[in-house]
């Protein structure tokens, strides 16, 4: 069976994902410009934030189940994270990416942190119900896999 260059099916398996997740955070940890905000949100509760950040790309990434998302993280990363810092972010993540996965899977995983930066950014940007609505609408376009199965 012969592989199309223009197939979109790329394969991850949970220690890719796992390892990716570990180069992210270890990044994120030295980071001087985002440390102080990554504090506010995470905490001393890396191991969790870890392990949240590995079962919804695996559920998202591997279709193995439907991702968890916990609004109050995604209102929390609206309010502490500027958007600077989430361009800094999605950096980071590409970067990560591209050290620890194939080209073709980075190149996938690139898409998925443009995607859900445009849409933090949005909410970053916004305010009131428009914030409410923003951060309601992420919470079910992660939760339905749309965002990151869609890609």
């Amino acid at each position: 069976m012969s592989n199309s260059l223009l197939s979109r099916a790329h394969h991850f398996d949970e220690p890719e994902l796992a390892h990716l997740i570990e180069e992210f955070s270890d990044r994120l940890r030295r980071d001087a410009v985002l440390r102080p905000a990554l504090d506010r949100l995470v905490g001393n509760h890396w191991a969790a934030a870890e392990g949240a950040a590995i079962a919804l790309l695996s559920a998202s990434l591997l279709n193995v189940r439907l991702p968890q998302i916990d609004i109050e993280a995604v209102h929390r990363a609206s309010k502490y994270l500027s958007l600077d810092q989430l361009g800094r972010l999605k950096d980071m993540f590409i970067e990560s990416a591209m050290v620890c996965l194939p080209l073709e899977s980075a190149a996938q995983v690139a898409e998925i942190a443009f995607e859900l930066e445009g849409q933090l950014a949005a909410i970053v940007s916004a305010s009131g119900v428009q914030r409410q609505k923003l951060t309601l609408a992420l919470r079910q376009s992660l939760a339905s896999g749309a965002l990151l199965n869609g890609l």
